[in-house]
């Protein structure tokens, strides 16, 4: 090798790895995740779920990966996926535990909405220039229109409105700010 590309290769800059995020279930959550959905069912027991959930967080840090653990609620995954089209699987807890983990550090973010679905080259981002970006299954925001044009009281919400009330039914809520009293002396 000479000189020069040794130099190149030392001073080509480094892309950071952006912090994986790994769902932690409690042991109520998984019970319910075991009987509810197939994929869950290669752990035999909770225990099982939690050694595996530890040898992954520790792997990604000997391979110098940023892990951070979020426990996140079966209950609302469950929403979230018939809301989105999310996956029910480990990789669709996952991306929502992003999700989760991203709303309670921004929970006065903007969401938008796009279509989408696991796999897309866009793929699923908790965050973009301050806000929130949810992938909705094009066919789960049709359905969601259908509804609302066969009742013909209103027009269909956006997809971005669509996307907010997704997360607001899914998402930890956020102790509501203090507002100063009003006088009207």
């Amino acid at each position: 090798m000479d000189p020069k590309s040794m130099s190149l290769s030392r001073s080509a800059p480094c892309s950071p790895v952006k912090p994986t995020v790994l769902s932690w279930l409690d042991r109520q959550g998984f019970c319910r995740a075991f009987q509810r959905c197939p994929e869950f069912a290669r752990w035999r027991n909770y225990h099982e779920f939690l050694l595996e959930r530890d040898a992954l967080f520790i792997g990604f840090g000997a391979a110098g990966v940023s892990a951070k653990l979020q426990p996140v609620r079966f209950d609302a995954f469950e929403r979230w996926s018939l809301l989105t089209g999310a996956p029910l699987d480990i990789d669709g807890l996952d991306a929502f535990a992003t999700h989760w983990r991203w709303r309670a550090r921004h929970p006065r973010a903007a969401v938008i909405g796009r279509l989408g679905g696991p796999g897309d080259p866009s793929e699923d981002v908790a965050s973009a220039d301050s806000a929130q970006i949810v992938l909705i299954r094009p066919e789960v925001f049709q359905r969601f229109q259908l509804g609302f044009a066969k009742s013909g009281l209103l027009p269909a919400p956006s997809l971005d409105v669509y996307a907010t009330l997704a997360v607001e039914c899914c998402m930890p809520r956020i102790k509501p700010v203090r507002r100063p009293s009003v006088s009207f002396a």
